[in-house]
């Protein structure tokens, strides 16, 4: 199964849950803004900054802004 974790938030809390998360899983890929990459790379997290091919997706979300997130970074 391909996992996705989005935190295009992008703010610390984000992106440490969702090394944890996948890291945890031992698969996922996490998306994210292009400064995180080295962390993921750190933790032996696959990462990318667009939606992959996934069967599932864990979206971290703050309650403003989701919506406008969601539709800048949904594949076409």
């Amino acid at each position: 199964m391909k996992v996705a974790y989005y935190a295009m938030g992008g703010g610390y809390g984000h992106v440490m849950r969702g090394l944890a998360v996948l890291s945890r899983l031992g698969h996922g890929t996490l998306v994210a803004p292009e400064r995180h990459r080295p962390w993921a790379e750190s933790m032996n997290v696959a990462f990318a900054t667009s939606m992959a091919d996934a069967d599932f997706v864990l979206v971290d979300t703050f309650p403003r802004g989701v919506t406008g997130e969601l539709e800048l970074h949904a594949p076409a």
